[in-house]
């Protein structure tokens, strides 16, 4: 999970002197607005086995082991056939 919250330009310079090696240029970084209280909308559609569904519906969160916010699936609603 490595993930880490900073609050100033001070946090991020610890960061990158503490996470600084020659894979660094390669792999480079991701950085990210740590939203409060978000929605996550999932759209679309697929084929499987030739049978097309659209679905919608909402990303969910869930607790990890280490009790911090992770990914837990969604919640959708999937209808047989395409856009129409």
């Amino acid at each position: 999970q490595d993930q880490h919250i900073v609050c100033t330009v001070a946090d991020v310079e610890r960061l990158l002197e503490q996470y600084r090696s020659p894979d660094f240029d390669e792999c480079g970084l991701v950085l990210e607005a740590d939203l409060r209280d978000v929605v996550t909308l999932s759209v679309g559609r697929t084929e499987i086995d030739e049978i097309m569904v659209a679905y919608y519906g909402t990303q969910t969160t869930t607790t990890d082991n280490a009790g911090q916010s992770v990914y837990g699936g969604s919640d959708l609603i999937v209808v047989r056939g395409g856009w129409d």
